[in-house]
This record gives structure tokens, sequence and C-alpha cells, in this order.
């Protein structure tokens, strides 16, 4: 079987969370015996995915700047163009596929924010996947949802038949290992005095880093600590700023932009717990990520957390500071619960795999070949 995937959406350190998934599915997909994958790139993405990651590549005429070239390309040509070269089934992990296609297409849909939560989806891509996703979903093979609750999700929002969407978990990211000095290099650049928090995210809205701090300061005046707040991803920003200003906690809080893969690790390694305050969620690799590195994890109730942290989590009111607040004081205290959360985010891993993962993605492509691009329907 010829699996030809569709990479022409990704732009490197643009597309991070979807990229994560490309990055550690397709090794494990290029893995197994009987399949052969070939990646149709951008301009922009195909040194990374050939050079560097050593995947099988075929560079396509489209840059990676341009979305709108980037999605006519999809819809007019990427069906045509597999197809000559070989392939038995299109897969597409990036949300959009063509809505004519002549070979068998199988598309994952990592949530639906472009309803769900469009505040916070950039206007062009709102309007392209609200105009795309629900016609392509008429003529795909089959859905991939990578939750229970992204499969309701797309059911109960785009209408889209749940018999006609698989659930395939994704899984851990693999560590690297680091040299014993890293931890004190990145507590220097980044100005971590001691003992932290942490929480990894953008800025949107539906993160909740807002009141991820207000529930850290709250805390802090309850219990003074020396502990500090460490979020990675982005700047402080303005408005948080102020308030951290005004209510005096301003080393309290350190937001250190966009960081090496190494300095996470770093950080996941060393901090005292991590906050997962999300509102909305397709999956949450950040949970997997700190649970692989012996972090205990706090976490919302929203989205797909629960189902993916397991019991390997202690759980709060994300809408209440002071739910928030609570959960800070009960792990800087509580060394017990935080061994206890360290062993079940051990024992919660076992659910995860990304060879598990191929393996479940590959045998929807086969059935999606077998029956000749009709619509596949699975079971539960």
């Amino acid at each position: 079987m010829k699996i030809i995937v569709d990479l022409l959406f990704i732009v490197p350190g643009r597309n991070r969370g979807i990229q994560t998934y490309v990055d550690n599915l397709l090794p494990e997909l290029y893995a197994l015996p009987d399949v052969d994958v070939l990646c149709m790139t951008n301009k922009v993405n195909h040194s990374y995915y050939e050079d560097e990651l050593g995947f099988q590549c075929k560079v396509t005429s489209v840059g990676g700047s341009n979305q709108l070239l980037r999605v006519l390309y999809q819809q007019i040509s990427m069906s045509s163009a597999a197809k000559k070269l070989g392939g038995d089934v299109l897969f597409c992990p990036g949300y959009l596929s063509p809505v004519f296609s002549t070979l068998p297409t199988v598309v994952v849909l990592h949530d639906v924010n472009f309803r769900d939560i469009s505040n916070t989806v950039p206007l062009g891509r709102r309007m392209v996947y609200n105009i795309l996703v629900p016609r392509a979903l008429r003529s795909v093979s089959a859905v991939i949802a990578v939750s229970q609750f992204g499969k309701e999700r797309i059911e109960n929002t785009l209408g889209h038949d749940g018999r006609k969407i698989a659930v395939v978990y994704e899984g851990p990211i693999a560590n690297r290992e680091m040299r014993g000095d890293a931890w004190f290099d990145v507590k220097r650049k980044y100005g971590v005095r001691g003992d932290c928090f942490l929480s990894i995210s953008s800025g949107l809205a539906h993160k909740n880093i807002k009141r991820l701090v207000q529930g850290f300061v709250e805390a802090q005046r309850r219990a003074p600590g020396e502990e500090q707040l460490v979020l990675i991803g982005h700047d402080r920003g303005d408005e948080l700023s102020a308030y951290l200003d005004r209510e005096g906690f301003q080393d309290a809080v350190v937001a250190t932009g966009f960081v090496s893969e190494a300095e996470k690790i770093a950080f996941l390694r060393n901090s005292i717990a991590y906050f997962f305050p999300s509102l909305y969620e397709g999956f949450g690799l950040p949970a997997l990520e700190a649970q692989s590195c012996g972090l205990p994890l706090a976490s919302s109730k929203y989205g797909s957390l629960p189902e993916v942290c397991g019991q390997g989590a202690t759980y709060f009111d994300a809408m209440s500071v002071d739910s928030i607040a609570n959960t800070f004081l009960e792990l800087r205290q509580n060394g017990k619960l935080r061994e206890r959360l360290i062993k079940a985010g051990y024992e919660n891993l076992s659910r995860f795999s990304w060879k598990r993962a191929a393996e479940e993605t590959a045998e929807i492509l086969r059935d999606a070949v077998a029956h000749s691009g009709r619509p596949l329907q699975f079971e539960g």
C-alpha cells in the first residue's frame, strides 16, 4: 500500500501542535513493513522533512507562506498528483482534504476549534475551514479524531455520522537525554531563582493563562513562598504585566516566550508540578509530556483533558481562581500527593503509543483502499 501524505499545510514552527503530531506519527508509519509512505511538501518545509527527518518526499511548486495557494493546490491538484505518483490512498493529517478526490482519502480532524472557539482562530483560516471541511467530509473514506471528545464535537458540531469517525490517540513525546548542568544554565538564562510551577501554551484566550496567574498570585498571598510560575510559549503581554505590577508580584511569574526543545525538557524535569488550565483541547499533548518527565500534573476538567490525563492528574475548576489557588497550595505542601501523581502519570502513559497510533492509522488506510473509497464504519 502506497500512502501519499499531504504536508502542504505545515510551515515549521508555525503549526506546532499538528507538526508535533506529524513528526511523531510518520516515523512509525515508515517503520511498518507493508507500507510505502511518500510525503508531498511545500518549498518551505521540504528540506526539514527530507533532509532533517529523512522522510521520502516529493516537493510541489507551492511556497509555504501563502495559505490560499496551498489550499488551492490541495483542492485542485493534490488528488491527481497523488494518483500519478502511484498512491493507493491520500492521508491528510491537518484538517483539510480535497472536496473531490480520485483516491480514497482519510483526514485527521484534531478538534473543531474553528466552530467551538472560533474567536481564537484567525479569520482567514476560519473562513476556509468553515467552507471546505464540511464539504470534504462528504467524500472522505474516513475521519480520524484524536480523542472521544473530538469525535463527539465533530459529530455534534459538523453533523458527521459518528460511525464514520475513528478515534486514534496520540502518543507521548520521546525526550532526549540532557547533560547534567543543563538545568543550572536554563535557570540562569530565564531568571528562575529556585523551585517553580510550569505551564506551556500559547497566549490564546481559551488557554486560560490569566486565571492561572491570578490563582498563583492568590496562593502566594495566602501562604507566601519563594516559588515562581513559569509560562513557556508566550510573553506576559501588557495586560498581564500591568496586573502583576499592580499586585506586587512582578518577579513571581516568568514568561519565557519560545524555548528550545532541550530547555523545555529541562523545565519539565525540574519543576514542582505542571498546570494545564485550558478551557478547550482536542487532545492535550503537554499533559503526556509532563507525565513522561515525571512531573505531577494538575489539570482543567474541560475538553479532552480528563480523557487524556486519566487518573494521572489532580483536577481543578479552571473557571475558578479560588480552585486554582487551592491546587497550587496543595501541590506545594503535599509531598505524598506529588508522589502519587508521578506514579499515576507513568501508569497513564501506558494507554498511549505512537507505534500503536501508526498501526491503527495504517489499518484505517488499508480499509479505505479495500473499500474503493466508500465511507468506512467503525464500532463504538
